[in-house]
């Protein structure tokens, strides 16, 4: 599989990136191994939560806006993605409508497009578990003079700091 992955123009230094989903903007931030924050990025397109938008053209928007942000932080040295691990079990059924929502979840788009886009970078995908990272994100976000989603892409970096 050496035809589809390309080589970074810079060297892979080993920072992080941490990435925070949500339906309507992508959010990273790439750290170094101490944890010092030294870029910010994110992509927004609000236009995919409206009413009558196409699922077909929210999801390609999804997926281009996803291949910036990864292909941005190869350039800039980034060996270690950390997402969040938002996989649910399926043994409980809550209620149908909550499974349908379940089902529909763009998130689950964005992990499986991860894990495509980091093998092609040469990449590893670290996830790591969301609990409290949003809570923890608000109390920061005013320290950093970042938005709350930036703050916990920020927080959970870190905690992949742990893994590493």
């Amino acid at each position: 599989m050496q035809f589809f992955k390309k080589s970074s123009r810079n060297k892979i230094v080993g920072y992080i990136a941490g990435f925070d989903f949500n339906s309507d903007k992508i959010n990273m931030v790439i750290i170094n191994k101490n944890g010092i924050l030294l870029d910010v990025k994110s992509e927004h397109f609000p236009e995919v939560t409206s009413h009558g938008f196409s699922r077909g053209k929210a999801k390609d928007l999804r997926r281009q806006a996803l291949a910036k942000l990864v292909k941005y932080a190869r350039n800039h040295g980034v060996k270690y993605y950390v997402v969040e691990n938002l996989e649910r079990s399926r043994k409980k059924t809550i209620c149908r409508k909550a499974n349908r929502k379940i089902s529909k979840w763009a998130v689950r788009e964005y992990l499986t497009q991860m894990e495509i886009l980091v093998k092609k970078v040469d990449g590893i995908l670290v996830k790591i578990n969301p609990m409290y990272s949003s809570v923890a994100a608000r109390f920061l976000a005013k320290d950093l003079g970042l938005d709350a989603h930036t703050a916990s892409a920020y927080i959970i970096a870190l905690r992949s700091l742990k893994l590493l």
